[in-house]
């Protein structure tokens, strides 16, 4: 078969005739889905002035449709924190600017993945 199956029924391990657009368990919670990696966000105030101005990094963009959160951004406090990596395809925290040790960096965004089922057919 080289064609995706994306209606009819199938006997699921419990015993339980089921329909296969049911298939909704992967982290989006739909049935044979795909995207485009999703926008990070820049809300919130990327200027500042004045002595001790900081800026703390932004999150990374979520990924499957918002169920798999991105990395966390930056903190400006004190030496400051990196960016945290995404996960899962999500993107990854960007650095803070302006802390006392000059910037931290931003992290990695994570990696994709593509999740396949397979239907034993008889």
């Amino acid at each position: 078969m080289d064609t995706s199956i994306s209606t009819g029924t199938f006997r699921d391990s419990d015993g339980i005739t089921k329909n296969v657009s049911a298939n909704t368990s992967g982290p989006s919670g739909t049935f044979n889905d795909s995207g485009s990696g999703a926008t990070g966000s820049l809300s919130g105030s990327g200027n500042c002035g004045g002595d001790n101005c900081r800026i703390s990094g932004f999150a990374g963009a979520n990924s499957y449709d918002g169920g798999i959160a991105g990395g966390s951004g930056g903190s400006s406090s004190g030496g400051g924190t990196n960016g945290s990596p995404g996960t899962r395809g999500s993107g990854g925290g960007g650095g803070a600017a302006q802390v006392s040790g000059g910037s931290t960096n931003g992290a990695s965004g994570g990696d994709g993945e593509i999740v396949y089922r397979f239907l034993k057919i008889l």
